[in-house]
């Protein structure tokens, strides 16, 4: 979107500007994730050598099995085995093709509008060999590349990207202006696309293992140990004349991680629109008020485990699913005041208040703490404040020249050494002050198959006073009974009544400072001194607090800070 000023006594015209652009898109993806197998012992609370009933209770740690991670070493009892091997070298390969028109036009002496057209094609990644894969959820089988009717890229193009977009400006009188534009954009999601299918079967393996207790026997399912090894597969293997594989065939199949992306799998796309009125005060000044908002759908979400609780097939593992379900929508009014530089001194202030609200951030599986969805097959369920949302922010950026030496009001007829030490100084400052962002309460972050279950609210989780020992009122949640043991196979899921993203960490407080000085030295030669400070109060910048309940104690504290004070000198010489 592309408004330019009015200015007055402008003749009316039309300016027209095309383009195409051609991009080849190359990846070598050669990476194994666990090519020498990983063992997770669990810790404490987890162990496997815990009491399998969770009779046991330690109300000093909130600990309900015991156990000891030390013993599963020593027995060789890891609760989860991972292994992976690239069996080929990948290359990936795609075109892009872009095209755009955009047209301007000055109406009249007040009233411009300019509008475009932008056209983007990309094709899907396809591998050079044909040596990716992809599963497909709606037959259960794995499609393999460009054999029998499958296309090598095994997804549909997208080829009705357009992309209109549309700005104009009208000058309400000399000192004021108002604009508003619209646009649509697509943005060809990555999250790995260009070699998430060459990490599929049979071209890869990534096998998990996790050990659970089988209360029919009352022992472990799995016979693997550490003593006893993993057995793994190191050769493709492809059926003669095969287009597909059915992987409940394969020894080994339900261990396998697969990925799966629809066929037909659109591209993400946001409408981008905005308003805004901005005055001229005086001959330095402006101020500016403006509504900025997008409405963004079909992001791509990287939901987990599509196959938990054998919600698919028993005998597949587990599969990754890569869905176009993300949904996102940001509305904000800002504020803005600059003043040019006059009489040895600027300013840039400004403020925005702004709201975020999402399904959950895209992939989910990016950022730190319960950010999966309680219920992978619900994510409407998930629509709550992104983990962005930050309500409030206000930045105020100043470049005050120093009132001393010569010319200047203070120590005016300094000369020679006095106007070198004194005169001449750029003071620079950046202040940030904004409020802090959310978080999501979770029952057990560390559950392999549910980790953004959510528990029970039960009363306020709000308080008025905000330690690092305590955030918020960790006894306004309750595990709801039973949710613990319905994520194991054939059981109804009991998720939790909290809302995603309900509560919000500390806010941001930063002064950045500076001190510039240049010295002319002979034949124009110029030295730049610098002293810098960056969070130059030494203000304590807290993270979020731990909101996964499984982590006892620690529950609602705050454990982790960032950025200290940091302070740096700096020469620059110029010739």
């Amino acid at each position: 979107m592309d408004s330019r000023d009015l200015r007055p006594g402008a003749t009316s015209g039309e300016t027209a500007r095309f383009g195409y652009e051609y991009r080849h898109l190359n990846s070598h993806p050669n990476f194994s994730l666990f090519p020498v197998p990983y063992e997770y012992i669990g810790g404490a609370g987890s162990a496997l050598t815990s009491d399998p009933t969770y009779s046991f209770y330690d109300p000093s740690s909130y600990y309900y099995n015991g156990g000891s991670e030390i013993a599963d070493l020593l027995l060789g009892l890891p609760s989860v085995v991972d292994q992976g091997l690239q069996l080929t070298s990948a290359s990936t390969l795609a075109n892009e093709h872009t095209f755009y028109l955009q047209d301007y036009w000055q109406i009249t002496a007040k009233l411009n509008l300019t509008y475009g057209l932008r056209y983007e094609y990309q094709q899907p990644y396809v591998e050079a060999n044909d040596n990716q894969a992809n599963f497909d959820i709606s037959t259960l089988l794995i499609d393999l590349s460009g054999r029998g009717g499958n296309s090598r890229s095994l997804v549909n193009s997208n080829k009705t990207d357009f992309m209109p977009r549309v700005g104009i400006a009208y000058q309400l009188d000399p000192t004021m202006v108002i604009r508003g534009g619209f646009g649509v954009f697509y943005s060809p999601e990555n999250d790995a696309r260009e070699d998430i299918l060459t990490k599929n079967y049979p071209f890869f393996t990534q096998q998990q293992f996790i050990k659970t207790f089988d209360y029919s026997c009352y022992c472990f399912d799995l016979p693997y140990d550490l003593d006893t090894g993993v057995p793994r597969s190191t050769s493709i293997n492809i059926p003669s004349r095969a287009s597909t594989i059915d992987l409940t065939t394969v020894p080994g199949g339900n261990a396998q991680s697969i990925y799966s992306e629809p066929r037909g799998f659109p591209t993400a796309y946001s409408r981008n629109y905005t308003v805004a009125l901005e005055k001229q005060l005086g001959t330095s000044t402006s101020v500016e008020l403006a509504y900025v908002g997008a409405n963004t759908r079909e992001l791509s979400d990287a939901v987990g485990n599509y196959n938990v609780n054998a919600h698919l097939s028993s005998a597949l593992g587990k599969v990754d699913a890569l869905l176009p379900s993300g949904i996102r929508n940001y509305d904000s009014l800002q504020a803005k005041v600059n003043r040019s530089f006059t009489r040895g001194y600027s300013l840039l202030a400004s403020y925005t208040w702004a709201h975020g609200r999402d399904n959950g951030p895209a992939p989910f599986d990016l950022g730190r703490g319960g950010n999966y969805p309680q219920n992978p097959f619900n994510l409407d369920a998930e629509y709550a404040n992104s983990d962005t949302d930050l309500r409030n922010h206000f930045v105020p950026s100043q470049i005050i020249e120093l009132p001393f030496g010569h010319g200047k009001r203070f120590l005016s007829d300094a000369g020679g050494v006095a106007q070198s030490l004194i005169g001449g100084w750029q003071l620079n400052s950046i202040t940030t002050l904004q409020t802090g962002k959310p978080f999501n309460v979770v029952s057990n972050g560390n559950d392999p198959n549910y980790p953004g279950l959510r528990p029970n609210l039960v009363r306020s989780p709000y308080i008025t006073h905000h330690s690092i020992t305590q955030w918020f009122n960790t006894a306004a949640f309750s595990i709801p009974p039973g949710q613990a043991s319905s994520t194991a196979g054939g059981k109804t899921l009991i998720v939790g009544n909290t809302g995603r993203n309900i509560l919000y960490g500390p806010g941001y407080t930063n002064e950045d400072m500076s001190l510039f000085k240049v010295l002319s030295l002979p034949r124009e030669i110029k030295f730049q001194i610098r002293i810098e400070a960056f969070n130059l109060l030494n203000t304590a910048h807290y993270d979020s607090p731990i909101s996964n309940m499984a982590a006892g104690k620690q529950f609602g504290t705050i454990t982790a800070g960032y950025s200290p004070r940091v302070m740096q000198f700096a020469g620059r010489l110029t010739f």
